[in-house]
């Protein structure tokens, strides 16, 4: 279409100019002016066949054909070398993982991102060339891997789960030290009874810095910041807020405790209070001339199902007050339970004897305490019930079981109420049994005839 229009146009200058009537005396000049005409029409078929060229048939090659993205493109400047990277980020069984640490950094060691990311991020106007990788997240085997960017890529991580390593571990062997000038920090977020609160809101800011982190499911963020002053702030549900000023001139750790807002009620510390009174009083009617070493180890358990209650009370891992304050009367209920259970075990007539009968062989002694227990699920205590189930019946012939299937049948009957807390108020009275039957104090006062 070009040419057809540049022939067209040369012809009509052609004939003007062979039309133009040429006197004798001016043919010579007339000759010039048609020299002249001559190099005009080379000179704009040179430009129409150029322009033909580099950009309308190109434009049948893919290339764009908009005239103003060419110009553009080629004299104002534009995104050319700059390529975007989209990380999308799954474990084994293509289930996305969110909250996953991302650093990219540069071959040259320069970081272009370090935070925790979604399971699937895109970073932009990033530079050709060779970045290391690095993906950690808790109870995952971490991602440390080098690719050269040349143009838009997609990397796809998948991370297989390792329950044996932890998050900061993983974190400190990747990121420690790796860009000079930036710091670990972690940040650990409990109640003052040492319970973890996850989905903390961590923001640390300062002049030059701002990022904004979740605490994980163990209370913890880490992140990678400059040497500077900041302030750090945190934020919980059902907690008091807590902000702080802070210097980073190496890496840190820091420990905040937050106090919950959610506490138990004066009706429901009454209640416990009740309950425990009961296996309180059963003891005290246990005849001293008894030896009584496994009903002040009974004493002892219920005692630390109280603690417990009261430790959880602090526990505002929750969606909503309402949700709180459920999960918070169903501990109560599975303390009244257990401790019915054990007040009415510690005085049947049987066991008793079994006390007096001890009496004549070992001296009474301050029973060792239950080692600490993490919280239980419901799972884990049938698994520890079938357990202790086993060894009861193995041992029934060389031990008295009774006081141990006073503790087991206790748990049993919790773990027939559908919810969590009875299931790890239940789980502890079976570490209780299990501790009988181990430690060798308790088990010796259990080494008796039946009568």
């Amino acid at each position: 279409m070009f040419l057809a229009s540049f022939f067209a146009v040369a012809a009509t200058v052609s004939d003007a100019v062979n039309n133009t009537p040429i006197a004798p005396d001016n043919a010579l000049g007339n000759t010039g002016i048609q020299i002249i005409f001559i190099l005009i029409i080379i000179l704009l078929a040179s430009a129409v066949i150029f322009y033909y060229f580099k950009f309308y048939k190109r434009s049948g090659e893919g290339e764009s054909t908009d005239f103003g993205k060419a110009l553009s493109g080629g004299l104002i400047g534009s995104n050319k070398g700059k390529f975007k990277l989209t990380f999308k980020v799954a474990d084994e069984n293509k289930k996305a993982i969110n909250d996953a640490f991302l650093l990219l950094q540069k071959e040259s060691g320069d970081i272009e991102f370090s935070n925790k990311i979604p399971s699937t991020v895109t970073i932009p106007n990033l530079d050709e060339g060779k970045y290391n990788v690095k993906i950690v997240k808790d109870r995952y085997v971490a991602i440390n891997q080098t690719l050269n960017l040349k143009t838009d890529m997609n990397f796809d991580a998948s991370l297989n789960s390792e329950k044996t390593k932890t998050f900061a571990e993983d974190a400190k062997g990747l990121i420690k030290g790796i860009a000079e000038g930036m710091l670990i920090v972690e940040i650990f977020v409990r109640t003052p009874s040492g319970i973890p609160l996850n989905n903390a809101k961590i923001l640390i800011g300062g002049q030059k810095s701002k990022q904004e982190v979740n605490t994980n499911s163990d209370g913890m963020c880490t992140l990678t910041i400059p040497k500077g002053e900041y302030l750090l702030s945190v934020e919980k549900d059902l907690c008091e807020s807590q902000m702080k000023h802070i210097t980073i001139i190496r890496n840190e750790k820091f420990e905040i405790n937050l106090i919950p807002t959610a506490k138990i009620t004066p009706e429901q510390r009454n209640k416990l209070q009740l309950a425990y009174s009961m296996v309180l009083n059963a003891y005290n009617e246990i005849h001293s001339g008894y030896e009584r070493t496994i009903p002040k180890y009974f004493v002892k358990v219920a005692e630390k199902v109280v603690r417990e209650i009261e430790k959880q009370a602090e526990n505002v891992n929750f969606n909503s007050k309402e949700e709180y304050d459920r999960t918070m009367n169903d501990y109560i209920r599975a303390a009244e339970i257990s401790m019915n259970i054990l007040a009415v075990g510690m005085l049947e007539n049987r066991n008793v004897l079994l006390y007096a009968k001890l009496s004549q062989y070992e001296k009474e002694i301050d029973p060792p305490v239950l080692p600490d227990v993490e919280k239980i699920s419901i799972s884990d205590a049938y698994r520890i019930l079938s357990e202790v189930d086993n060894v009861l019946i193995y041992e029934i012939r060389n031990i008295s079981t009774y006081p141990v299937a006073v503790l087991w049948r206790t748990a049993k009957t919790l773990l027939n109420e559908p919810n969590e807390a009875s299931a790890h108020i239940g789980g502890i009275l079976l570490k209780a049994a299990e501790f009988m039957l181990k430690n060798d104090e308790l088990r010796k006062r259990l080494k008796i005839t039946i009568l």
